[in-house]
């Protein structure tokens, strides 16, 4: 947003980040977060989802280790204690269900100073990647644990970890932070580091009722994306795997909205977009 002690999810429009002393200032792409590392933190809706695959992903701007352990992003409550921090150099850490092994890992991927990196976290059942880098490239370290789900039903700390008030603290600025209840690839993690992705914030969205009455369907673009490929029909996996020899396929758009046919009442329909 730019400005303002708010910030709207822009996937879930009703979900709204609470921001407590953070000030704006230039992100890497529009506008970003600054914390000073004394007692700035946002607090994020909680995702409420059990998983133990999750992807974390930010944009890091760090001036400095003003705090011991700083916080990243930390979910801490019941039935959770995970979340992406920085270590005594920089170096980033995580932490998954409050274990010994995960809360000991050193990365050994540090955050320069002064300058934006991609940081990210992605969770599997038997380990954890962590990514650091840019469009020129990606450096990854992977710790082997196995993993039990966690219960991500309580709210998110930006910028700090919650179970330390007085400590903790991240200084610097965190821009783009994204939360996908998956394990994204190497590939998917890579396409953001050149700022990029997928395609996001569907319209209409999953579950929603009375397609019969909709003239189009529209996404926030990858911003790298030069095209779009549209699909729909009524079986979900004959959408999922169609390619544009099939009868799912509607065409190619390079805005980020597309015309639909004629729908039928009393249907159920499945769309996909695929950025390129």
């Amino acid at each position: 947003e730019g400005s303002g002690s708010t910030s709207v999810d822009r996937l879930d429009p009703l979900k709204v980040a609470q921001i407590n002393g953070a000030s704006w200032t230039t992100g890497i792409t529009g506008s970003a977060l600054d914390f000073d590392g004394v007692d700035d933190y946002v607090t994020l809706p909680a995702a409420n989802v059990s998983s133990k695959h999750l992807t974390v992903t930010m944009w890091l701007k760090r001036e400095g280790n003003a705090s011991f352990f700083p916080g990243l992003l930390m979910a801490r409550g019941p039935g959770v204690e995970s979340g992406l921090n920085l270590g005594t150099h920089g170096e980033l850490r995580y932490t998954w269900a409050d274990s010994l092994g995960s809360r000991t890992f050193d990365s050994g991927l540090e955050a320069p100073v002064g300058q934006w990196v991609l940081a990210a976290m992605v969770v599997e059942p038997d380990r954890t990647t962590l990514y650091m880098g840019n469009a020129n490239g990606l450096l990854e370290a992977t710790h082997l644990e196995a993993h039990a789900a966690e219960n991500f039903f309580s709210e998110f700390h930006l910028g700090h970890d919650p179970d330390y008030p007085n400590d903790r603290y991240y200084q610097g600025a965190i821009d783009e932070v994204r939360v996908f209840h998956e394990a994204l690839s190497r590939s998917q993690v890579a396409r953001i580091a050149q700022l990029g992705g997928r395609a996001e914030a569907p319209l209409p969205a999953d579950g929603t009722a009375g397609s019969d009455t909709l003239s189009q369907v529209s996404w926030v673009a990858d911003p790298n994306a030069l095209s779009h490929n549209v699909y729909l029909g009524t079986d979900y996996w004959t959408v999922a795997l169609a390619d544009t020899s099939d009868a799912e396929y509607l065409g190619n758009t390079a805005s980020d909205n597309f015309a639909l046919p004629p729908l039928q009442s009393d249907t159920r329909y499945y769309w996909r977009v695929d950025s390129l």
